[in-house]
């Protein structure tokens, strides 16, 4: 079992973002993309939690870039 599977969405955003290997950013982003979809069943969409709820929208962007970044780079390298 990864060790990650019990920190918190911010750790495993941190780490995935910071990962300079390719193939480890990519499970990385895997595991972010599963603790922060986690965190949001438990928030729901409740406005005490409206700070961490925009965090997470601005997480869940940077995952997408993060991991459009890693397909170029991978199609490029395969040409």
């Amino acid at each position: 079992m990864s060790d990650l599977h019990f920190a918190s969405w911010e750790e495993v955003f941190v780490k995935a973002i910071e990962e300079k290997d390719r193939n480890k950013a990519a499970q990385l982003l895997h595991q972010a993309d599963q603790a922060i979809f986690r965190r949001q069943q438990e928030l729901g969409n409740s406005s005490v939690h409206r700070e961490e709820l925009s965090a997470i929208a601005v997480a869940i962007e940077a995952l997408r870039v993060s991991r459009h970044a890693l397909r170029r780079l991978d199609t490029q390298s395969n040409d």
